[in-house]
């Protein structure tokens, strides 16, 4: 098809392109702006261990407690484990004092997003997104108590690793509903939609 055909054929259905494109952009404006807010809770998690004894007391080097450092990092990957289990996160429920939703196990253990940005690090992000405000924020609290509790209870039966488990304030902010960008993304999907359906209806009609 030449650039005038082309010009040609939007030119003539171009109402029905228009009408496409802007239902696609009208309705997905309109439950932007309708649907409940969605607010995210986040805090984070930090793992720390030094070494028991003082370097002037060993006769050994500990590399600046590199290696307690690195025994950190691993322990908060087990944490991340921990926050990413169904069981572990059914228990964050009861004792949020929630009901465990009907999910798979599946489902339920991605109910927690936990995250560190730095891999060898020991600091854990740790998030958590619900529709009611109170919830949310209950949720991430009880879930940082949680796993600081497991790292205790392992404290408890060791005398090689102790850990010691340091959790920020909770932070709840309500997510931006993004509606400009949801229509504009829609308008486009709508305009190529309608492009093929006009292209489809002429097809038809040329036989």
């Amino acid at each position: 098809m030449e650039i005038k055909d082309y010009i040609r054929f939007l030119a003539k259905n171009y109402i029905l392109i228009i009408a496409i494109t802007l239902l696609f952009a009208v309705a997905t404006y309109i439950i932007s702006v309708i649907r409940p807010d969605t607010y995210q809770s986040s805090a984070s998690i930090e793992v720390t261990r030094f070494e028991s004894e003082p370097q002037t007391d060993v006769p050994y080097y500990q590399y600046d407690n590199y290696y307690a450092y690195q025994t950190a990092s691993v322990a908060s990957d087990n944490m991340i484990g921990w926050a990413s289990s169904a069981a572990t996160t059914a228990e964050i429920y009861k004792r949020a004092g929630y009901d465990i939703p009907s999910v798979s196990l599946k489902e339920l253990a991605k109910t927690f997003t936990a995250v560190k940005d730095v891999s060898t690090s020991a600091v854990i992000s740790l998030s958590y997104s619900s529709s009611d405000q109170e919830k949310s924020a209950r949720m991430i609290e009880t879930a940082t108590k949680v796993l600081k509790e497991k790292v205790e209870a392992y404290n408890k039966v060791t005398d090689q690793n102790t850990f010691t488990v340091q959790t920020s304030t909770p932070v709840t902010i309500a997510a931006p509903k993004m509606e400009a960008l949801n229509t504009v993304i829609a308008a486009f999907i709508g305009f190529l939609i309608a492009l093929g359906s006009v292209s489809i209806r002429e097809a038809i009609k040329s036989k």
